[in-house]
């Protein structure tokens, strides 16, 4: 007898599904689907983080870069995706050096494909004729879709004696932070917006959703993001 709503989190496609058909008041917190057409959503510049990061790594000389994501896709990853391609293609960069991994969070596998970036940069450089010494070797980056993707990183690239910042660029998308916790010591993206701010953007559609007819028109909240460089040396 009292009205009910749901905020979807990571759902799958089919939670999305039923709860799209059913009429329910529902809000996606993140992107829904793209065949899931009704539910309203807030998510963050999904677009906006693949840039700032990828734009970040090329400012800094990254000329190969290995974007580390998680082991399952979801519909937010797409346009993150899209952005890295399309600022790698802006600098002129052929396709052979940006390298994409979906990887679960297993600290030897991270390890590995650390490792093989960096032996395949070795290998690059190597390859750079003497005459040329004007020429730089290629440097690194990493851009890990979420923070404990990005501690696994670390771990292998500190065992490897190597500084974020210097001997190569690791950043991180979106981290979640108290006001009281000290920032990680590589670039990430942060919302422009406070979690209470969020909070109230989700509860605003789900009333509308709970006032309108399922045929109704889906509305959304994009939420601007800014990069933050961290601790990087």
């Amino acid at each position: 007898g009292q009205p009910e709503g749901l905020v979807l989190v990571r759902a799958p496609l089919e939670v999305q599904q039923l709860v799209d058909e059913s009429g329910l008041a529902a809000v996606v917190y993140g992107t829904p689907y793209l065949s899931v057409n009704h539910l309203s959503f807030v998510d963050a510049d999904q677009r906006a983080i693949g840039q700032l990061l990828t734009e970040h790594a090329l400012a800094k000389g990254a000329s190969q870069i290995l974007v580390v994501m998680r082991d399952r896709m979801l519909p937010g990853d797409s346009p993150y995706l899209d952005a890295v391609h399309g600022a790698v293609a802006r600098a002129g960069l052929a396709a052979d050096r940006i390298r994409i991994r979906f990887l679960a969070r297993d600290r030897e596998l991270v390890a590995a494909e650390v490792r093989d970036l960096l032996g395949s940069c070795r290998n690059k450089a190597s390859e750079i004729p003497v005459s040329n010494s004007p020429q730089s070797p290629p440097l690194p980056a990493i851009l890990c879709r979420d923070e404990p993707l990005a501690d696994l990183v670390l771990g292998e690239v500190e065992g490897q004696r190597l500084t974020p910042g210097k001997d190569l660029v690791v950043a991180v998308s979106t981290i979640y932070r108290r006001g009281n916790e000290d920032p990680p010591p590589i670039p990430f993206t942060q919302y422009a917006e406070s979690p209470i701010q969020i909070g109230e953007h989700l509860g605003r559609l789900l009333v509308s959703r709970a006032d309108r007819k399922p045929s109704r028109s889906r509305e959304s909240k994009i939420l601007p993001v800014t990069l933050c460089l961290g601790r990087e040396r």
